[in-house]
């Protein structure tokens, strides 16, 4: 035998060991992913996740996994097949005219594009149906059952206003406005007022006060020249505080005079309410 044939020979027989090897480690790697993916499906279903469940139990009942697995997830898969409830879903406008060009969400996952009245697969428990037909949507929350098959859920969205389309401004409408009895009488310039003549009076006093102290002053202490900075300091204030107290309740009350007035000429210019005088208001 030639150097080149052994050579031959020890090149091919070490391809096939180390390809053997490759496919073992290739096969182990599989059954295990498929083991994987069975107790996966397992979780799924104790949790009411049974449409990730199925996905799993499709995967581990594959020709490619070993046959004690699949045979399980082929068993797994039909029961979980039988448990997974469905939907169909079914929408129609204000008038009553059914429609198809809807997307449908489920739990705010879109699910169709259209409705083509082929039932929609959902898992068990509370669930949002949301439909959306442009700018609208309306959604409703079921629940769903295990083994609920072709449940039928309805919505309808809203009727189009004065036979416009969904998204069309809204026509302006006319409101009655309803007639008072009698105009509204401003209690603004009495209570002006009232503070005017407190304010006056408050003024008046302190001018008195003041008034009488330097009288007093005047004839007891005032020809002695022994009268305190104090005292005579304390009456001059009494008088300069009245005088301006006065001074200010006089523009009050001049202020809730010219209210007076005022409410009293625009309740002149207001007709009273009857049968022909409804406002109307457009918006």
């Amino acid at each position: 035998m030639s150097i080149s044939r052994a050579a031959a020979w020890v090149t091919y027989f070490a391809c096939s060991s180390l390809c053997a090897s490759t496919t073992a480690m290739a096969a182990g790697q599989a059954s295990r992913m498929c083991a994987a993916r069975a107790e996966s499906a397992q979780t799924e279903r104790k949790e009411s996740h049974l449409l990730r469940a199925r996905e799993s139990l499709i995967s581990c009942a594959d020709e490619s996994c070993p046959k004690a697995i699949r045979t399980d997830c082929v068993r797994w898969l039909a029961e979980v097949d039988g448990d997974i409830p469905s939907i169909v879903v079914k929408t129609t406008t204000g008038n009553g005219v059914e429609v198809t060009d809807v997307r449908v969400y489920i739990d705010s996952v879109l699910v169709e594009q259209r409705i083509d009245g082929a039932a929609i697969r959902v898992d068990p428990g509370k669930r949002v149906v949301r439909m959306e037909r442009g700018s609208a949507s309306v959604s409703q929350e079921i629940v769903a059952h295990v083994g609920d098959r072709n449940r039928p859920v309805r919505l309808s969205f809203p009727a189009a206003v004065d036979g416009k389309k969904p998204g069309e401004p809204v026509a302006k409408t006319a409101v009655q406005l309803k007639p008072t009895d009698a105009p509204h009488k401003s209690v603004a310039p009495w209570v002006v007022g009232a503070l005017g003549l407190a304010a006056l009076g408050g003024g008046a006093f302190l001018t008195a006060t003041g008034w009488k102290t330097r009288g007093y002053l005047a004839n007891s202490c005032a020809p002695t020249h022994s009268c305190s900075n104090a005292d005579v300091s304390a009456a001059k204030t009494k008088i300069l505080a009245g005088d301006l107290t006065m001074a200010g309740g006089a523009v009050v009350l001049a202020i809730a005079l010219y209210l007076a007035l005022t409410a009293t000429s625009v309740q002149a210019d207001t007709p009273k309410a009857n049968a022909s005088s409804f406002g109307i208001l457009r918006f």
